[in-house]
C-alpha cells in the first residue's frame, strides 16, 4: 500500500490513518475544504469525513484518491472529467470536490471492496479483493480500458466505476480478473495478474504499452516478455524430468514479471533471477525517453523494448515523470537527461 504519493503539483501521506496533503490547491487537490492560487508549502490535515482510518492514498494531476479500512474509495479535487467519480456538469467552477467524496462504498456493497488504489493524470483505478480492475474518469487515450462499444465510439471521459476488459477469441470485450497489481501512467494503465501475465492498455505514442504500433487501445493487452533474451544457461536432466528420456534443455535465467509500475509515459516491470538464492533482478523500463531517463541518448520516439536499467540484486526503481530513483544496497542513483549521480 501507498503512505505517500505525488501527483502533478501536490503530494498526499498518511499519519496516524487521516490522509495529509501540500502543494497546489487551484482544484481542491488537497481536500481542505478550500481552494487557492497560493501552494500550501506543508502539510496539513485532508478534511477527512470518516471514522474509518486510511490505508493508502494515490495523486493524480489534480485530484487525489484514498482507500480506507473497508475498501472504500474516496476522492477529491478536480472532475472535470469524471476522475472523482463523480457527475459532469460540464460548468469547471462546480466540477471540483474541496473535501473526499464517496466513489466506492465496499460497505454497502462488499463486492466492490478494493485492496489497491491508482491515479493516472486524470483517470482512477481501484483493484477489488476478486482480482478485478474498476477504472473511471478520463478516457481520451482509452486508458480506462472498458472498451469500445458495438456501433459507437469509446466516451471521452466516464465517472462510473466499470472494469477493465479482454478481446476474447470471437471478437467480444469480456471483464477480466485475476489481477494482484495495478500501475497507472499519464494516459495508460499497466496491470500484473497472479499468473504473471502482464496487461497493458491506454497510449502508445511513445511506446509506454511496448513494442506494437502508436494506436490507443481501449481493452487491456498482453505484452509478452521474452525471458531468454535477459540471459540463459542449460540443465541437463534425466529420464522421466520434463517429460523426456534425459537430454540437456535451456533455461532462462529470469523469472516472469513480479511487480509492475507507471508514471509519466513509462512502464516498469521487475524480474527475479529464477536459479538463484542471491535475489538477483532486472528492473525493465519502457516508454517515454525524451529526458534519457531510460537510456542515451535521449529519443522523442521513445524506447518500445522492455530495457534493464539495473540489475542490482537488492534494489527498487520508482518511475518519475521524466526520470528514475533507483535505490539500491549503498545509496541512491538517479536518471534524467543522461545523469547517473551518486549518493553514499
Amino acid at each position: 500500500t501507498n503512505t505517500i504519493a505525488a501527483g502533478g503539483n501536490h503530494g498526499l501521506w498518511i499519519r496516524n490513518g487521516r490522509p495529509c496533503s501540500a502543494g497546489q490547491n487551484d482544484r481542491g487537490q488537497l481536500g481542505n475544504r478550500t481552494t487557492s492560487a497560493t501552494p500550501q508549502a506543508g502539510f496539513d490535515a485532508v478534511y477527512w469525513p470518516s471514522a474509518t482510518p486510511v490505508v493508502a492514498v494515490a495523486a493524480g494531476a489534480r485530484h487525489s484518491l484514498a482507500l480506507d479500512a473497508t475498501g472504500s474509495v474516496w476522492a477529491w479535487g478536480d472532475n472535470q472529467l469524471g476522475q472523482c467519480g463523480q457527475a459532469v456538469t460540464g460548468d469547471s467552477t462546480r466540477d471540483l470536490y474541496t473535501q473526499p467524496v464517496l466513489v466506492i462504498d465496499a460497505v454497502t456493497n462488499p463486492a466492490l471492496a478494493a485492496i489497491q488504489i491508482a491515479a493516472g493524470d486524470t483517470a482512477s483505478y481501484a483493484l477489488t479483493a476478486d482480482g478485478k480492475i474498476l477504472s473511471w474518469g478520463d478516457n481520451s487515450s482509452y486508458q480506462l480500458g472498458h472498451g469500445i462499444p458495438t456501433g459507437g465510439s469509446s466516451p471521452a471521459f466516464d465517472p462510473v466505476p466499470a472494469p477493465v476488459v479482454r478481446l476474447d477469441s470471437t471478437g467480444t470485450y469480456a471483464p477480466l480478473d485475476s489481477f494482484c497489481q495495478i500501475g497507472a501512467g499519464r494516459k495508460h494503465a499497466i496491470a500484473l495478474r497472479y499468473n504473471s501475465e502482464v496487461r497493458v492498455w491506454g497510449a502508445n505514442d511513445v511506446f509506454q504499452r511496448g513494442p506494437g504500433d502508436y494506436t490507443k487501445k481501449a481493452y487491456s493487452m498482453v505484452l509478452p516478455f521474452n525471458l531468454y533474451a535477459y540471459g540463459s544457461d542449460t540443465m541437463r536432466y534425466t529420464t522421466g524430468v520434463q517429460g523426456g528420456t534425459g537430454g540437456i534443455i535451456t533455461r532462462p535465467w529470469y523469472a516472469p514479471p513480479s511487480q509492475v509500475a507507471a508514471n509519466g509515459d513509462m512502464s516498469y516491470a521487475k524480474l527475479f533471477r529464477t536459479y538463484s538464492e542471491d535475489l538477483y533482478a532486472q528492473n525493465m523500463v519502457w516508454g517515454a525517453n525524451d529526458s534519457a531517463q531510460i537510456k542515451s541518448p535521449a529519443s522523442a520516439y521513445g524506447v518500445a523494448t522492455p530495457t534493464s536499467v539495473t540489475n542490482f540484486g537488492r534494489s527498487e526503481v520508482a518511475l518519475g515523470r521524466a526520470h528514475l530513483v533507483m535505490l539500491y544496497d549503498g545509496g541512491v542513483t538517479g536518471n534524467a537527461d543522461g545523469a547517473i549521480h551518486w549518493y553514499p
